[in-house]
């Protein structure tokens, strides 16, 4: 069976789900046109101590979902693992039309993000990375066997752009 959130809207962070779990698990669903009004469209993962998150997403469906801030689809502060997953038409209105991945903990448990077997078309970011945007201090993001096309941002500053994905700090 598929679960499905459709048409929600967040006043904060995370249109669908907001999350501060030791691991958030999600499997053969669809977020379709969810919205927040800061980060994470549909899903919002976030870490308020040093204990080690973690984001597991596959089989799953993102489609014309909506940040103001980063992350049209998904912002991301742990861990994770996406896989197997489609991304067509979702927004941001800064960085990571569909997802931004942001180091923002202290904890040497978090190891980094891998993105498997995905399709990421047709989204956009006002200022960079039009389907993903990585900034990870010193851990990896991994990106194979993936398809990024047609996605678009809106920075025109010298050092900044990239279209399918774009790196701040870390190693993809």
């Amino acid at each position: 069976d598929t679960n499905s959130a459709t048409d929600t809207t967040a006043i904060g962070c995370g249109g669908a789900i907001a999350a501060n779990a030791h691991e958030l698990n999600i499997s053969g669903s669809q977020f379709i046109n969810n919205t927040a009004a800061y980060f994470g469209g549909a899903i919002y993962t976030f870490a308020t101590d040093s204990k080690s998150r973690k984001t597991v997403i596959d089989t799953t469906e993102f489609a014309s979902n909506s940040s103001v801030e980063d992350g049209g689809a998904i912002f991301l502060q742990t861990s994770a693992e996406i896989k197997t997953s489609l991304f067509t038409e979702n927004n941001s209105g800064d960085d990571g039309g569909a997802i931004t991945i942001r180091d923002d903990w202290d904890d040497a448990g978090n190891t980094g993000v891998l993105v498997e077997n995905c399709t990421f078309s047709d989204n956009s970011a006002g200022n960079e990375g039009g389907a993903l945007f990585v900034d990870l201090y010193d851990r990896d993001a991994v990106i194979t066997h993936s398809t990024i096309v047609e996605n678009s941002c809106g920075s025109l500053a010298v050092g900044e752009g990239g279209g399918g994905v774009a790196v701040y700090t870390g190693n993809v």
